[in-house]
Formats: structure tokens, sequence, C-alpha cells
């Protein structure tokens, strides 16, 4: 089943939707996210396949939208990998986002293990001259390197936020970390000193909690728009609370549910360039309800960038 809904093909808001059906990267947790793409596409296109006459509900708003200035388009799956190959495979998945990213999409990237964020980031970054802020939403602060790097290699699922850090337009007062939790250990050290001397904006849970959706959004926003033109917004979707999304390959207890969630995505969607969500593994999953809670965000990415709340 592919996503489609092109009524208007000169639309001047328009999606792109690209799966990468990978998950070499997910090289100490639980392989299966390179089935997340498929999975997670039966939702969004459940609900954008059956607009008719131009018209959708959101239930939440109580209002019908018209959806005739809207285009969204499934580029599919990228399958053009080598899996003895990493650094041809994550080039050729970054390109395939730039790609998607210059013909005027707001690409919607679908992991696919962890790494896939750096792909996403990347793809995005390519396509344009200009500085690019970074959302990461994660448990974990996936920015392994040292003795961790050389065993799990570059591209593996610990180290995508690193890359990102390290991409030539992406500074490190324009990332912004959120939903760390739990314990680390000493290993965590080098992590710590990373996104620190890098001056990093890291919102942990915690802290959500106490500041609110609202004032979170506002320090988001704050950090990773200063000088920049283009935002990309990057999910592991075991930020959530491991109960809300329980098919993940490394879930953590104590995080946001889905309310929170939706409520931060509906606020940040009006400006996100390129949105990606990864790690959503059928195979650990119960009911389909964790590719059925990631096609809700790209939902929410979708209606709320079209048709911002007021």
């Amino acid at each position: 089943m592919n996503i489609s809904f092109e009524s208007n093909k000169d639309a001047k808001c328009k999606f792109g939707y690209v799966g990468v059906p990978w998950d070499q990267g997910d090289v100490n947790g639980t392989p299966g996210s390179r089935m997340g793409p498929d999975a997670i596409r039966k939702f969004v296109a459940k609900v954008v396949n059956n607009i008719r006459d131009n018209k959708l509900l959101d239930c939440e708003r109580w209002e019908m939208l018209d959806t005739s200035d809207l285009l969204v388009k499934d580029f599919g799956n990228c399958n053009d990998y080598r899996f003895y190959d990493w650094d041809y495979s994550t080039a050729y998945f970054a390109d395939e986002v730039r790609k998607a990213c210059e013909a005027g999409f707001n690409v919607m990237v679908a992991g696919g293990d962890c790494g896939i964020n750096y792909v996403a980031a990347k793809g995005l970054h390519d396509s344009f001259d200009g500085n690019m802020g970074v959302i990461y939403m994660d448990a974990h602060l996936d920015v392994w390197e040292g003795p961790d790097l050389l065993k799990q290699g570059q591209y593996s699922h610990s180290s995508p936020l690193l890359n990102i850090a390290h991409l030539d337009r992406v500074k490190g007062d324009n990332i912004v970390h959120f939903g760390s939790r739990g314990y680390r250990s000493t290993q965590a050290t080098e992590n710590y000193a990373f996104m620190t001397s890098r001056n990093m904006n890291i919102i942990t849970y915690a802290k959500f909690r106490a500041d609110g959706v609202e004032k979170t959004v506002q320090n988001m926003l704050d950090t990773v728009t200063k000088g920049t033109d283009k935002v990309a917004l990057c999910i592991d979707i075991d930020v959530f609370e491991q109960a809300i999304a329980p098919g993940s390959s490394a879930n953590e207890p104590c995080g946001p549910d889905s309310y929170e969630m939706h409520e931060l995505l509906k606020r940040l969607a009006p400006h996100i360039d390129c949105m990606c969500i990864t790690e959503v593994n059928p195979i650990m999953d119960k009911n389909e309800q964790t590719p059925r809670r990631a096609g809700r965000m790209y939902l929410d990415y979708i209606f709320n960038k079209y048709a911002p709340m007021k």
C-alpha cells in the first residue's frame, strides 16, 4: 500500500514519504526495524488515501480542513543498499532524502534503525546552503564515540547525533536533545562531555514535565531557529514511555505519554522541514501499537504544518 494524495499537482504544501528499510546499525539491539517503513506506511495511508472532496475533519480542533492545496506523495523504500558497505548505503539513503527535499517536499523519513536519523538530517542539510537546526528526540544520548564507536561503527544506532553534530552547517547551539532519562554507566562521561562542550540544549523528560508543553516548545524553537534556515526533527520511537510504544529496539521506562508527544509535535510542525522516525520494530510490538503511534505522528506533522493551529 502506497500513500497517495495528489489531487492538486501544483499544491503549495507538499509532503513526501521516504522509507529506509535498514537495521544493520542496530548492532546491540534487536533487529527488525527494517520492517518499520512498511508498517508505518499503512497507518498514514489509511487516513491520507481516504480524503474525499478535499475535506478532512480534524476531530481535536473540531474543524473541517480544506486540503485542496495539499499533496502527499510516497517515494517508496530506498532498496539499493549494500549490507556489506555502510559508507555507500548511508550516502545513498541521504541522497534520496536530499533529492526529495530539493523537489520541494517536506520529507517524512521512516527508518530503520536510529542511524537513519543521521541520514534524514544529512539529506536536508545537503539540499540547501544555510545553517540547520536539529531537534533530536530520544531516551538515549546517541553520541557514542571513542572505543564504543570503533566497536559499533560510525553509522550505528548509538552515534547518529554525534554524526549530525559534525555536519558542516549544524552548530551545537542550534541542537536540542529531548527526552533523556534514566542512568548511564561511566562510558557516558564522554557523551556528557561532548554534548556540554558543544553547548547543546538538553531538555530532559524531568525538565519537560516541570516546564510544560508551551514553554518547552518555545525553548526548542528559540534554539533551533536562531540563525538557521531549516530545521530537522529526528525521533527515535523509544523517546516514548516504553508501555506506550513497546515495538522499539531499546525501550526505556518513565518517558512521555502520547498526549504530551503529540501536543509537542503539533506545535513544532509548522517549523519543521524534514521529520524522521526510527526504531519502530514490528517484531517487538503488540497489536501494531507502535507503527500506529508513528503513523499518527506523521499525520500530526502533515496537517499541522499544512494548517497550523491558531
